[in-house]
């Protein structure tokens, strides 16, 4: 019952990261495109924090079993930017950039229900601190994994145009291969030594969180 049970809220915690986090990623590719001149993705209805319309299927099945997964890529035509490299640039940097912020934010609300749970009775605080611990981690992730300079990740368009294209040819195969060395655990490795240093600076930076929940409820 009690395995049951955390499984549970495991797919539960896995859903919430899957319908927060993914769509802010996508969108924020789809925004900062569509500013620079490419509403190639607005057209497509990508232009949007609906996280329905960014869903894969196996890539929805797969976060939701085991915590890793994927959504389609919002659509960018890097011909419609007046600065290709420029876009190709700003374009990529704007999902992991998103992520980061979108860490941040949950940080602050971690602390909020952590700060709350120690000072009520309510168990409902821990749990939602709970989630936001976890969403803060995943946030960080999905941003340095996508930072990855290899096709299909965001990384890739920081790369030369040619060896992008080598690339691409066998975007299939190098996208199973990134889940085979995830899984494995070898790629998580250097992912996680960066994700402590991302988690270490933003409890830094919401140290303000509690001095002002001690002041707001005393």
């Amino acid at each position: 019952m009690i395995d049951a049970r955390s499984e549970l809220i495991g797919i539960l915690i896995n859903a919430f990261i899957l319908f927060t986090c993914f769509p802010v990623h996508e969108f924020a590719h789809a925004a900062v495109a569509k500013l620079l001149g490419d509403d190639t993705a607005e057209r497509e209805g990508r232009l949007t924090l609906n996280p329905i319309v960014h869903l894969d299927i196996w890539g929805t099945i797969a976060m939701l079993v085991m915590g890793f997964g994927w959504t389609n890529p919002a659509p960018v035509n890097s011909s419609n930017f007046k600065n290709r490299k420029v876009g190709n640039l700003l374009t990529a940097l704007a999902g992991p950039a998103a992520n980061l912020i979108l860490s941040y934010i949950f940080m602050i609300l971690y602390r909020i229900m952590k700060y709350m749970s120690g000072v009520s009775d309510n168990t409902g605080y821990g749990y939602f601190a709970t989630i936001f611990v976890t969403a803060v981690t995943a946030n960080i992730g999905l941003a340095l994994f996508n930072l990855l300079p290899i096709p299909p990740l965001d990384g890739a368009r920081l790369i030369s145009a040619r060896t992008y294209y080598k690339f691409s040819q066998k975007e299939n195969v190098i996208a199973v291969v990134l889940i085979l060395l995830w899984i494995s655990g070898i790629l998580t490795i250097p992912v996680m030594i960066f994700e402590s240093a991302a988690i270490s600076l933003m409890t830094v930076l919401s140290d303000w969180v509690e001095p002002v929940m001690a002041s707001l409820i005393h």
